[in-house]
């Protein structure tokens, strides 16, 4: 598929602490699943960033899963270059588990550069990606797929290949229903607002103008210095430097109840690896 044609890269390891002995090979911790990365630099396709990630998170959750199908507790590490700096959307996607993106310009998502005196933009709405890709908005793998399905899908065609049923998922979708603004006025065909009161249609139910994951991720850096107080910087070049490559951890936390039974996050008490 087009959107997810651009030069990236992304592994994700399970790793098990072993002790070898005379008596043979005996595991002594829980494993531990590393991932790294290298996202799209583009900074006008914030879009194509975000399927990159994605992707990335996907892999990450599935592997995780097969370990607390074994009763097993996976710690994670994920690291690389994410071409975003601090506190924009994808970083805070990766941080909070959260991000609305609906009508979020495309290059804004990383901050890399200040695109803010172009007019035209591209803009971000539901759904992100095409339905065959196979991951919803949790940033997992649908039930019905798995990795290999959706690698093998991708290599098949360059083209980008829609069913008839999920064309008129878009039917009444925020990006169909916006209205060019070098529209030609023909009465009754461009000058009526769609009515959607009476569409029977199920829409796609996988995207809700907001993008989540499931990991609890926090960053190693501070992304300032503590006693310059100046930002920190991961890469430097001919325009300046700025922090876009990160590792972030699956922190160890405190946690305690309150009356209605639901557990609260108190602090970070240590890293887990």
């Amino acid at each position: 598929m087009e959107m997810l044609d651009r030069h990236n890269v992304g592994i994700v390891l399970l790793l098990r602490p072993l002790v070898v002995q005379e008596a043979g090979v005996t595991e002594v911790g829980p494993p531990l699943c590393v991932a790294n990365t290298h996202l799209l630099f583009n900074p006008k396709r914030g879009d194509v960033k975000l399927a990159q990630l994605a992707m990335l998170l996907a892999e990450i959750d599935a592997m995780i899963k097969t370990c607390k199908a074994k009763g097993e507790r996976c710690n994670v590490v994920v690291c690389g270059d994410f071409n975003s700096v601090p506190h924009m959307p994808l970083h805070q996607l990766i941080i909070t588990g959260e991000l609305y993106y609906q009508g979020l310009p495309a290059r804004m998502i990383s901050g890399q550069e200040d695109l803010s005196y172009k007019h035209c933009s591209r803009q971000l709405f539901a759904p992100l990606w095409p339905s065959s890709l196979g991951i919803n908005d949790l940033c997992q793998y649908t039930a019905n797929t798995n990795s290999q399905t959706c690698e093998s899908t991708s290599q098949q065609s360059e083209k980008r290949q829609y069913t008839h049923e999920f064309m008129l998922q878009l039917r009444y979708c925020p990006a169909a229903c916006v209205r060019p603004q070098d529209l030609i006025l023909i009465p009754g065909v461009t000058n009526i607002t769609p009515d959607i009161s009476g569409d029977d249609q199920q829409h796609d139910k996988r995207f809700r103008n907001v993008l989540r994951h499931t990991l609890d991720l926090d960053s190693v850096y501070k992304h300032v210095l503590p006693r310059s107080g100046l930002p920190e910087i991961t890469t430097l070049h001919s325009e300046g430097g700025v922090t876009v490559d990160y590792i972030f951890y699956s922190p160890k936390r405190d946690f305690a109840f309150d009356q209605k039974g639901t557990k609260l996050k108190l602090q970070v008490a240590d890293c887990c690896f």
